[in-house]
C-alpha cells in the first residue's frame, strides 16, 4: 500500500530539520577550532580586518554553542587583545555562570577585571589570592612572555599592599619597558629608577656586570627576581638584564666582556627585549676576559639588554660559573657633522 505523499514529505522535512539542527553545533565547533588557533598564536600578526573576522567567528560560535563556556573564553581573549577589556569581563562573567565551579574561568575573569581596572575583592577572596600567590602568578606570566599579565599582577599587589611597592619596582618597570610606554614613563619618574635604568648619551656608557639584575624565576632562596648579579657572576643558569634608554633612535654597538671560566666551555647568550639573538661559547678556561661586539637597534623608548648562562654544571669537582665584567654601549653613528 502506497503511503500518502504528505507523509513522505513530512518524513523528509523532519530529516532535513534534524540534519540542520545537528549541523549548527558542528559549524560552531568548526568556527571555534579555526579561531582559537588564531587567537592564541597569530592574532597580533593579523590585519585589523582579519582580526574582526576572527572575533565575528567567535561571536557566532558563542551563539551556536550556547551551553559551552569554551568559545566565551576564547572570545574574551580576542577582546582583550583588541583592548576591549570591559567586553572581555562581560563575556567571562557569562562563562562563569555556565561553570560556576571552574577555578580556571574565575582566574581568567579576575585577570580580565585587572586589565579593565575593576578588580573584584570578592572574587580575589574566593580564589584565596594573597601577595605571594599573585607575585608568583606575575613571575610565571613574565617567564612565558606574557608581560602585560605580569605587569597587571605586580601593579595589583603594589596597590593592594603598598609595603610591596619597592620590592616589586624592578619587576614592574622591567615589564613596562617591554610592553607599556605610558606605565614605563610614569615609573621612570620615581627616584628608584636611578638604580635600574641606564641612560645612554652621545658618548655612550659603560655598565658594570654587577648592575645586571636576575630576571624571572630564580631557583635559590636568597636570590629573587631583581636581585643584583653579585660581582657580575652567574652561579646557576638563568637570565640577567639591564634597562637602557637613549634619547636618539639609532643603531648602537654593545661590547660585552665575559670571563673564560673553568671548566670550559661556558655557554651564554646575548639578546634584547627578552629574546636571545647571539650565542657565545667561551672555550679557553684560563679566567681571561674576551669581548664580544654586537649591534642593536635602539628604536624603542626603552629596551632591555639581556644575558643568559646556559650550561651550569661541574666537571671533575670544579663548578662552572659565568661572569660578565661590563658592557659598553655606544651610538654606532655620531652626529652628521662629525661624519663629514
Amino acid at each position: 500500500m502506497k503511503q500518502p505523499v504528505f507523509i513522505k514529505c513530512s518524513v523528509v522535512l523532519v530529516i532535513v530539520l534534524l540534519t540542520f539542527q545537528l549541523s549548527l553545533p558542528l559549524y560552531g565547533f568548526f568556527l571555534l577550532q579555526r579561531s582559537a588557533e588564531m587567537v592564541t598564536q597569530r592574532f597580533s600578526g593579523l590585519s585589523p580586518v582579519e582580526r574582526e573576522k576572527i572575533v565575528a567567528d567567535l561571536e557566532k560560535s558563542v551563539e551556536l554553542l550556547v551551553n559551552d563556556p569554551t568559545p566565551l573564553r576564547y572570545l574574551a581573549k580576542a577582546y582583550q587583545l583588541q583592548g576591549r577589556y570591559v567586553d572581555a569581563v562581560a563575556v567571562l562573567e557569562k562563562a562563569t555562570s555556565l561553570e560556576p565551579d571552574s577555578i580556571l574561568i574565575a582566574q581568567e575573569l579576575f585577570l580580565a577585571q585587572l586589565a579593565a581596572g575593576i578588580p573584584s575583592s570578592q572574587l580575589a577572596n574566593k580564589l584565596n589570592y594573597n601577595p605571594d600567590i599573585a607575585i608568583k602568578a606575575g613571575d610565571s606570566s613574565f617567564v612565558l612572555g606574557e608581560y602585560e599579565h605580569a605587569l597587571l599582577w605586580y601593579s595589583w599587589v603594589s596597590e593592594q599592599w603598598p609595603v610591596y611597592r619597592d620590592y616589586l619596582y624592578f619587576r614592574r618597570i622591567m615589564s613596562a619597558a617591554l610592553i607599556n610606554e605610558e606605565v614605563f614613563n610614569k615609573l621612570l619618574e620615581s627616584p628608584e629608577s636611578q638604580k635600574y635604568v641606564f641612560r645612554i648619551d652621545e658618548d655612550g656608557r659603560i655598565i658594570s656586570g654587577s648592575d645586571f639584575r636576575w630576571v624571572g624565576i630564580v631557583g635559590w632562596p636568597t636570590i629573587t627576581f631583581g636581585s643584583e648579579l653579585i660581582y657580575g657572576g652567574f652561579w646557576w643558569n638563568g637570565q640577567a638584564s639591564v634597562i637602557v634608554i637613549s634619547p636618539r633612535k639609532r643603531l648602537h654597538t654593545v661590547n660585552v666582556t665575559l670571563r673564560n671560566s673553568y671548566p670550559p666551555p661556558v655557554k651564554m647568550a646575548f639578546g634584547v627585549n627578552g629574546k636571545p639573538l647571539h650565542w657565545i661559547s667561551l672555550v679557553k678556561g684560563d679566567d681571561s676576559w674576551d669581548t664580544f661586539t654586537f649591534v642593536i637597534d635602539v628604536s624603542d623608548p626603552s629596551i632591555t639588554i639581556d644575558l643568559w648562562f646556559l650550561n651550569n654544571g661541574s666537571f671533575e669537582g670544579h663548578d662552572r660559573d659565568a661572569f660578565v665584567k661590563q658592557i659598553e654601549i655606544k651610538p654606532l653613528l655620531r652626529k652628521k657633522q662629525e661624519l663629514e
